[in-house]
């Protein structure tokens, strides 16, 4: 990365981990306020997302926690073109060395596995409730409801 940022402290330096080869990115940004918010709140809720065909380019994925208001609050952002379990290993991992052990009550995400049962558990350890975002539930019961729907005639 950038001379300058390489020469801040780690307290100071939001990249918390960085790869850059051929066409390949992965790079995990988050502000010291951040991460102590993971700490503060992450024993609740831990929301993981990614921006699923709203882009050409698939890169943002954020983990979410939710404050004392109820309100989401985006913590670490990570860009990256892979989407598999070593590469969620070492999102989780990068922020376990920064935050410690998450030990969450609710663990939302999407319904790859590698999020979750690949990577979180393996990382963080399993959470007492696994929930699947709002947007899965409503393509499952859509996808359900059409299907039925089709079969009736």
């Amino acid at each position: 990365m950038d001379g300058k940022m390489s020469s801040l402290s780690e307290e100071e330096n939001q990249i918390i981990y960085s790869y850059l080869e051929n066409n390949d990115v992965f790079l995990i940004i988050a502000t010291k306020f951040q991460l102590e918010m993971i700490q503060k709140f992450g024993h609740e809720k831990i929301c993981v997302d990614s921006t699923h065909g709203t882009t050409e380019y698939d890169l943002l994925t954020t983990l979410v926690v939710v404050d004392e208001y109820g309100n989401g609050f985006p913590c670490c952002l990570c860009f990256t073109k892979k989407k598999d379990t070593i590469t969620w290993i070492t999102f989780f991992t990068k922020v376990k060395e920064r935050t410690g052990n998450i030990n969450t009550k609710v663990f939302m995400s999407d319904d790859d596995p590698a999020f979750y049962n690949n990577a979180w558990c393996n990382v963080m350890g399993n959470a007492e409730h696994k929930l699947l975002c709002s947007w899965h539930v409503d393509h499952y019961l859509r996808q359900t409801t059409l299907k039925q729907n089709w079969l009736k005639n």
